[in-house]
């Protein structure tokens, strides 16, 4: 994190210690206040979530320039160059919370949040910002039910962003496909499967899949099996062989090329 302050800065970061095996994980929340002349760069291996609360601000990422003001919730992508600077003498004040987790590459995009899109405007912007306090506050606590009552905040926090973004254009038929794929993702699934299923032709379940969801259903495919993987090195003793199995790879080979290729380094060396 880089950091430029020359007024007022009220900044506090706390460390969720409580991260229990599964698909989506809490690991840092926190908020600042006031802070001007601000600059910060992103260079974790997570996902940012943010409110802007006060302020303006120019988003700068790998697929361009986004405008930033109050009541805006951007996502700063992991793995991708993501920083942003606010006007002069403006105060900035935000709240954030650090999360990974193999749902948030199903979650995010029906969200419409990707990468090319990392910016959304909250329509119940109290709430929201209710929501983030509240959890911030839970994690200040080391008892279990206010660890487990966090994890419940962050999952109502996307609840309450899905809400918000829902549409009718929405297809049900997508989000099914999404969630087959998250169920499914070890095995040998193809587009054509998941037309079938869908009772559409190859061709128009792409073009809609990819409109709908951010990225191809190959993209999310194997962007689901290497999430899966991260988790499997980091909290398993599977060999390599044996983690590239399980998340759908026969060839531990190619496993490995593909891991190093999303993630920059081996697999071996992520452990």
């Amino acid at each position: 994190m880089l950091f430029s302050v020359m007024t007022v800065n009220v900044f506090q970061d706390n460390y969720f210690d409580f991260r229990p095996h599964g698909e989506l994980q809490l690991h840092y929340c926190g908020w600042r206040e006031h802070s001007i002349n601000h600059k910060y760069e992103h260079r974790q291996a997570a996902y940012l979530l943010n409110l802007v609360c006060e302020g303006e601000a120019v988003l700068n990422t790998s697929d361009g320039l986004f405008s930033l003001s109050k009541g805006d919730f951007y996502v700063m992508f992991p793995e991708s160059r993501a920083s942003y600077t606010t006007p002069p003498d403006m105060p900035w004040s935000i709240r954030w919370v650090t999360v990974t987790g193999t749902q948030l590459e199903t979650l995010l995009p029906l969200l419409g949040l990707t990468p090319g899109n990392p910016v959304i405007h909250v329509s119940d912007f109290e709430r929201t910002e209710h929501i983030l306090e509240e959890l911030f506050r839970k994690t200040l606590k080391a008892d279990v039910r206010s660890k487990i009552s966090a994890m419940a905040l962050l999952y109502e926090l996307l609840a309450c962003l899905s809400k918000q973004q829902m549409t009718p254009t929405d297809d049900p038929r997508i989000a099914e496909a999404v969630q087959y794929i998250f169920r499914h993702y070890a095995e040998n699934i193809t587009v054509q499967e998941l037309a079938k299923r869908a009772y559409l032709n190859n061709n128009y379940f792409s073009k809609l899949f990819t409109a709908q969801v951010g990225i191809t259903p190959q993209q999310l495919i194997l962007r689901t099996r290497i999430e899966k993987a991260k988790e499997l090195l980091q909290y398993t003793d599977l060999t390599v062989g044996e983690v590239a199995a399980t998340v759908g790879f026969a060839d531990a080979l190619y496993f490995s090329r593909v891991f190093r290729r999303h993630t920059g380094m081996s697999p071996s060396t992520f452990r």
